[in-house]
């Protein structure tokens, strides 16, 4: 990977880089992260491209030798910085590494794994009828945090149902997960009065980006999956006062 392109700078938006990544026998795709340099500065999300020039010991498919990465402003409209709520490595527990002190509390059907992008990650059992989830205590209603971003990595054993992040209460209130009521069945995300926002199909088995970007003051939901991009008008209701990390 030798060029990084597009609205974003390199430099003042991310950490420009040249790099090499490799590709296990029988895989097709790697992971190559990048830095990006947050500032307070109100401006239109940003993209950067990823392009692959060279391989050894394979063949560059030219549709798939690219990938571009989105920068979320976050900056409120140039109001102030934003704030982090929470933030969880899931390293082996369901601690809020951001300093907040919002521990999240798993049932004990969510199990931690070390297979995550970063050696660590919970794995979640939909099937599983004590419900497998970790209740996060922080209020993401739009009365009270009416801008709102959530985000996380996720990989999915099935391209057809399951709930990631939710504190929806039976309203289509901010979720995201895997539905087949946005005009198909993939990744999507609860825009209120807007229905269900997406869809991108599932890549069963692959670790996939996905946020969502919550507006309730300009009544705009934006979802990311990778670099696909979905957005939606609508607001939402009041739905749990908790959110969940696996389940709703």
């Amino acid at each position: 990977v030798d060029d990084l392109y597009g609205s974003a700078i390199a430099g003042s938006d991310y950490v420009a880089r040249t790099d090499s990544v490799t590709i296990p026998a029988g895989e097709t795709a790697g992971t190559v992260r990048i830095t990006v340099n947050g500032d307070t500065t109100s401006e239109p999300d940003e993209r950067f491209t990823l392009r692959l020039t060279s391989a050894t010991n394979a063949t560059i498919d030219p549709a798939a030798g690219s990938a571009t990465g989105t920068i979320l402003d976050n900056d409120g409209g140039g109001t102030g910085s934003a704030t982090l709520l929470a933030y969880f490595p899931l390293d082996g527990s369901a601690c809020d590494a951001s300093g907040n002190g919002r521990n999240g509390t798993p049932t004990s059907g969510a199990m931690p794994v070390s297979d995550g992008l970063e050696n660590g990650a919970y794995r979640f059992d939909p099937t599983d009828t004590i419900g497998d989830f970790i209740t996060v205590p922080v209020d993401i209603n739009p009365s009270v945090r009416p801008q709102l971003t959530m985000g996380l990595w996720a990989r999915s054993n099935s391209a057809t149902g399951g709930t990631v992040l939710s504190h929806d209460s039976g309203g289509f209130d901010r979720t995201i997960d895997i539905d087949f009521r946005g005009g198909g069945t993939g990744w999507s995300a609860f825009s209120g009065t807007g229905g269900v926002l997406g869809f991108e199909p599932v890549q069963v088995g692959e670790w996939t980006f996905l946020a969502a970007v919550y507006d309730q003051a300009a009544a705009t939901v934006t979802l990311y999956v990778d670099d696909k991009v979905f957005t939606e008008t609508g607001t939402l209701g009041a739905g749990n006062t908790s959110l969940r990390i696996g389940s709703n």
